[in-house]
């Protein structure tokens, strides 16, 4: 089973995206628990003789679950006798009530680990505080064989001098060559989030970074400075910035496009920015600029819950429409007041791209009803060859049966596809609908890789 995790960057190397559950892994599988003495269990059976299937990579989803320090010593005692047999760890505790001191601990004996090379740390929405997480942070840049690191500190009472700290202490590590973290929700002013990403222009061994900072109240003029700082890296090539619930506006977005136009080492460029004051002109300024930059391959634009019209919609995917260098695009219109001639034309022009071998478009929570989402399938489907990847989100919407019944029809037929993710949760599809998508699958043997979210809730 694959255990998911928050997706702060859609092209990041392959050991977070594993531990993620966003891409398959067939020589490392992963093995999943959501059960503290059932995860304390699975742990102690790796530092037993393996057979060669044993799985090296763990995720353990926490979330929710009240740990007492009892519970934390049990949970590093299981850590410390895996420690041999351990090469990739997910570690979910959010909303835990974890004790900053437990905090440290849990990370003090994760970076004991020889062999662990990729780790998602989840400590979001507990009261680590000032201290700890420096300390937390102080642990991991002292690992030697972290490659891949994903850290989240999202409202856990960081303020900007933590923050700072955190990042300098994640910059000085000579092993970590991906970073993600996650900062959003912590009260950061204005020069503390601009010192965060000076000293991370400083990690000299990055490749890859994702910055969250969302809900921090960053200014208009603090999220270009952020951009500038970050554009100038001698060594990155993949970078995502997560602006979303910040009061950006039209000023803040024009910083943000003006600094990426510019050509830099970045080849991966994403940008979260939800909920930030953006109207239709902002966001179509904003495409034309990152577009104009011709060392992007990758790009992935968030524009959900924005007041961004049907016209400003179109306008944006005729755009990308003409990227010819864009090989990978995510594009994010969910919760955007739009109907289904918007969503067929969007899904019209996305399709003519014919550079794109992997598109990922996402209409949760839009208003493009049954219709819609049929075309939108119809089109990608059916009438986009060179497709190698596609990932559609339509949860939250009107999709039906008989959506699904289009959908099963040109899936059996399509050859060209080798990864499929659907995300179509909380919609309006009944068992009649599941059994008819299934048949579908079983039909099509060149899919290599697929995910399917079909719950209720």
């Amino acid at each position: 089973m694959a255990a998911s995790w928050p997706a702060f960057g859609a092209n990041f190397p392959s050991p977070l995206r594993l531990l993620r559950g966003e891409q398959a892994g067939h020589e490392t599988p992963i093995s999943s628990e959501k059960d503290l003495s059932h995860a304390c269990l699975l742990l102690h059976r790796l530092a037993e003789p393996a057979p060669p299937e044993t799985p090296s990579q763990v995720a353990i989803d926490l979330n929710y679950t009240k740990l007492s320090a009892a519970d934390v010593s049990d949970l590093v005692r299981a850590l410390e006798a895996a420690a041999a047999n351990l090469s990739g760890l997910s570690l979910r505790l959010m909303h835990t009530h974890l004790a900053p001191d437990c905090a440290v601990e849990l990370t003090r004996a994760l970076c004991s680990h020889d062999r662990l090379t990729a780790l998602l740390l989840n400590l979001a929405y507990n009261d680590i505080g000032e201290e700890a997480s420096q300390q937390v942070a102080d642990c991991l840049s002292h690992s030697h064989s972290l490659t891949a690191l994903s850290l989240s500190l999202s409202h856990a009472k960081v303020g900007s001098r933590a923050a700072k700290q955190v990042a300098k202490l994640l910059a000085q590590s000579t092993s970590i060559t991906a970073l993600e973290l996650s900062l959003s929700t912590n009260q950061l002013e204005a020069e503390g989030v601009q010192q965060v990403a000076k000293v991370l222009t400083q990690a000299h061994k990055l490749t890859s970074l994702s910055l969250n900072l969302s809900d921090v109240n960053l200014e208009a003029l603090s999220a270009g400075k952020v951009a500038e700082l970050l554009n100038t890296h001698p060594h990155l090539t993949s970078l995502a910035l997560l602006f979303d619930a910040n009061p950006l506006g039209a000023e803040g977005l024009r910083h943000v496009g003006v600094v990426f136009s510019v050509p830099s080492n970045l080849r991966s460029l994403s940008l979260s920015l939800s909920n930030t004051s953006i109207e239709s002109a902002d966001a179509i300024r904003l495409t034309e600029s990152l577009l104009s930059n011709s060392q992007l391959s990758s790009v992935s634009l968030n524009f959900a819950s924005n007041s961004i019209s049907a016209e400003g919609v179109e306008e944006i995917a005729k755009l990308l429409s003409l990227a010819s260098h864009i090989r990978c695009l995510t594009l994010d219109l969910s919760r955007l007041d739009f109907r289904n001639p918007t969503a067929r034309k969007v899904a019209e022009l996305l399709s003519q791209n014919t550079s794109i071998v992997s598109l990922t478009l996402r209409l949760r929570e839009s208003r493009i009803g049954a219709k819609g989402a049929t075309q939108v399938i119809q089109q990608l489907l059916a009438r986009a060859p060179h497709l190698a990847s596609l990932s559609l989100d339509l949860a939250f919407t009107s999709v039906s049966d008989q959506t699904v019944a289009r959908l099963a029809t040109v899936l059996a037929r399509n050859t060209t596809l080798g990864s499929l993710s659907l995300e179509l949760k909380s919609t309006l599809i009944t068992t009649v609908g599941v059994i008819a998508l299934g048949k579908a699958l079983a039909m099509n043997t060149h899919l290599t890789s697929l995910f399917l979210d079909l719950s209720c809730k």
